[in-house]
């Protein structure tokens, strides 16, 4: 109880502890075994109360003559894990003692908890705790929380939700792992620490965070037969950066090899079990840290080797097992408790003894069982390529097996198709004018194009440039709004060899003349309405709306090759000035001709939504036009209208569509069935609000949900993934997997790629890339 502000200490001598008994005789057979396991349940899930009741409840269940269950639980306060061997003993002893009427033969204790509790309080009053919470504040300054990724975002507090993972590893790691130790001076408990350290570094890419330990507090040898608490947290502060001049390849990240990770281990675990007699609470205290009730303080996953003495119970003529598990909690997002047999142990199990044991105890709110077993097999991998090779670089040390190496990198990435990549955009356009030149190609409302009389559009506009000049590779800038004249802009740019750059018309001035200038077009394409466009420039003009008909037939004769440019786009410049990003043939056929995303044809109407000089229309322009399509043009003002947009994507019979993820957001949010007309809408280009995609699917979602994502380098889509519903827990919905003829590869900083559920870099490859920046070599590379 409190007085005077602080605890007194009250002993409650001889109370009784009260065995309940239940009779489950009464229930079917069946319905037994279950019934008991509800109750021992609800038993360890009742807080108690300890103001009014001991620490310990005792309750035997009969469940017939000769099947009992026994079920003992008992508060932290008052019982630690080596409290459990001891109480495992004094029972045994006690039922054989009762059995054969023999005195109690418990040996009296020197001293009593209560003891071990008045020395702690004169020690807090002797006046030494200053000097080690000095040492602790050095030895914790700057520490960070570990920020593991977890499979659902925490909760504003912490709920005792625990998972457990039970495991055994060979007892010939153990052994290997032993040896390694004797080398480095270090015991088995540092090794395994620098082992578990060394993934969570790979993890997170943290060099420097804090693991909790429990520490027994039974150095003296009157407190190793004493039931109580003892137990406290110490913390271990881990240090995996680089030694002094050892920089890795490129300068990324620390060249420490496990060797010297195990030593630099080995001297922290000594330098903090020297100052171990600090109480954890007492720490936080001092050490005052920013409270989160979602994270526990100072550390969020802890490491233990147990080596409490684990006495089994044994009853005299009776058959003793456990009752299932015990239901799992965990105080923290994270535990690993490793188990090392005693030798008596290892001479009585069979073969090559009972190994180490492994046992995972993860917070359920944030973790799957699946996230956990993954860890745990990776922990296995490491410290068995560290034992095999201890001076390994921690960058070097696998995470993954053979077989997940192979699925990581090949299988996953074998996305080969046979689409027609050696084809420029011209030819394959030829293709469908041939097939179907009466069938419409361009429809901006009122206005349609046929593709006999596009392909005759372009093909004049392509003759005008190559009388100013314009051959093979020539960029052209393109200052056109979104209709049928950009069309034919962009298609008679590269009928006549030249690659298009697309200029915004509503973009400030000073950007357009930064792009102009950039790109070093020759000639700039545009009409009338758009004559004082970059005002400045210095090259020709070419307005589309006054072309005159020179009467010839077909385009210049141009040998493309599906390698060569086909337009450049610039990136926004939010991290410095834009960037001309250039775009091979090869790179829009892979994108729109024998995809795995989309299956478009001539049956297919695209809507061209996006601004001229965003990479998305790539994919509608060239989309419907490469497949016999038609190109469908949307207003802006509609565009931004669900009201008005949805009954133009119906009467227009629109039947695929991409919107940036803000536009979807907003759209949905006025109206969720704004899409439910069309067979295919592609969203993307932001963190996705998973609220509004489960909106849509729930209010007429279209035929088929995509979440794209690309940068300008990989050619508008690198990645997809079909939403077909959203967890009520997922923070975002995934990108998906690379397209057909695209490689996606996540690694870290040394190019390894990371296992499943690791954040890192994304890489992306194959036929969608870019032929580089333009005019930047040294960018480029």
């Amino acid at each position: 109880p409190e007085q005077d502000g602080g605890p007194t200490q009250r002993v409650l001598h001889g109370a009784p502890v009260v065995l309940e008994e239940a009779d489950l005789t009464g229930l079917p057979p069946g319905r037994r075994e279950a019934e008991a396991r509800a109750r021992v349940d609800a038993l360890v899930a009742r807080p108690f109360d300890l103001a009014v009741e001991p620490p310990l409840r005792c309750v035997l269940l009969r469940l017939d003559k000769h099947d009992h269950v026994l079920a003992l639980v008992a508060h932290h306060i008052a019982f630690d894990a080596w409290s459990l061997g001891l109480v495992h003993a004094e029972l045994s002893a006690a039922y054989l003692g009762a059995l054969l009427d023999l005195p109690d033969g418990r040996p009296d204790l020197d001293v009593q908890y209560g003891d071990y509790a008045h020395w702690q309080q004169a020690r807090a009053r002797a006046g030494d705790t200053a000097a080690r919470l000095d040492w602790w504040r050095r030895e914790l300054a700057g520490a960070a929380d570990l920020d593991l990724v977890t499979d659902r975002a925490r909760r504003p507090a912490r709920a005792p939700r625990g998972g457990c993972l039970a495991l055994e590893w060979p007892e010939s790691l153990a052994q290997d792992l032993e040896q390694l130790g004797r080398r480095a001076g270090a015991t088995l408990y540092m090794v395994l620490l620098a082992g578990f350290q060394a993934l969570l570094q790979r993890h997170t890419g943290q060099d420097d965070f804090v693991v909790g330990t429990p520490v027994a507090n039974r150095d003296r040898p009157e407190l190793q037969a004493l039931v109580g608490c003892f137990l406290d947290m110490l913390c271990l502060r881990a240090d995996l950066s680089a030694e002094p001049g050892q920089a890795a390849r490129g300068g990324a990240g620390p060249t420490l090899d496990f060797l010297q990770l195990v030593r630099r281990v080995r001297r922290r675990a000594l330098g903090a079990f020297a100052h171990a007699d600090m109480p954890f609470e007492t720490l936080v205290e001092a050490l005052a840290p920013e409270r989160d009730p979602s994270r526990n303080p100072l550390f969020q996953v802890a490491f233990a080797l147990q080596n409490a003495p684990t006495a089994p119970l044994d009853l005299a003529g009776l058959e003793v097992a456990p009752f299932g598990e015990a239901p799992a909690t965990t105080r923290f997002d994270l535990e690993l408790h490793l188990f090392r047999p005693t030798e008596t142990q290892a001479h009585a199990a069979d073969g090559d003894g009972p190994g180490l044991g492994v046992s995972v105890h993860y917070d359920r709110d944030l973790f799957d069982e699946a996230t956990i077993a993954r860890l745990a097999a990776r922990l296995r991998v490491l410290l068995e390529a560290a034992a095999a090779e201890p001076e390994t670089p921690l960058t070097r040390l696998p995470l993954v097996t053979a077989d997940e190496r192979t699925a990581l990198i090949d299988t996953w990435n074998d996305t080969a198709t046979d689409f027609p990549r050696e084809r420029s955009v011209p030819a394959l356009f030829a293709e469908r004018v041939a097939a179907a030149p009466d069938a419409v190609a361009v429809q901006y409302g009122e206005l349609s194009c046929t593709y006999a009389e596009l392909s005759a559009r372009a093909q004049a506009l392509a003759r005008e440039l190559a009388r100013r000049g314009v051959v093979r590779g020539t960029p052209v800038a393109l200052g056109l709004e979104r209709g049928l004249d950009f069309i034919t802009g962009c298609l008679g740019i590269l009928m006549a060899g030249g690659c298009y750059v697309p200029l915004d018309p509503d973009a400030p001035a000073a950007r357009l003349a930064t792009l102009l200038a950039d790109c070093g077009a020759p000639v700039l394409v545009s009409d009338r309405a758009h004559a004082r466009l970059c005002a400045d420039f210095g090259g020709q003009r070419l307005e589309l709306d006054t072309l005159a008909d020179d009467g010839g037939q077909g385009a210049p004769d141009v040998p493309l090759d599906a390698g060569d440019p086909a337009y450049v786009i610039y990136t926004s410049g939010s991290t410095g000035n834009p960037k001309g990003v250039v775009v091979p043939h090869r790179a829009i056929v892979r994108l729109v001709r024998n995809s795995d995303y989309v299956s478009l044809g001539p049956d297919d109407r695209v809507a061209q939504a996006s601004i001229v000089a965003f990479d998305a229309a790539t994919y509608e322009i060239w989309g419907a036009l490469l497949n016999g399509g038609c190109l469908v043009g949307v207003p802006k003002e509609v565009l931004l209208d669900a009201e008005r947009l949805a009954p133009l994507l119906r009467a227009q019979r629109v039947t695929t569509l991409f919107v940036t993820t803000a536009l979807f957001n907003q759209l949905v949010g006025r109206r969720p069935d704004v899409f439910a007309s069309l067979d295919s809408l592609l969203f993307g280009g932001e963190l996705v609000d998973p609220g509004m995609v489960r909106r849509c699917l729930a209010h007429g979602p279209p035929r088929r949900l995509l979440h794209v994502y690309g940068p300008t380098e990989s050619t508008t889509f690198s990645t997809w993934h079909e939403v077909r519903d959203v967890p009520d827990d997922a923070r975002t919905v995934p990108i998906g997997r690379p397209l057909a003829n695209t490689t996606a590869y996540v690694v870290d900083a040394h190019d390894e790629p990371v296992p499943v559920g690791v954040p890192g870099e994304l890489l992306l490859g194959g036929d969608g890339l870019a032929l580089g920046y333009l005019g930047a070599p040294e960018l480029t590379a």
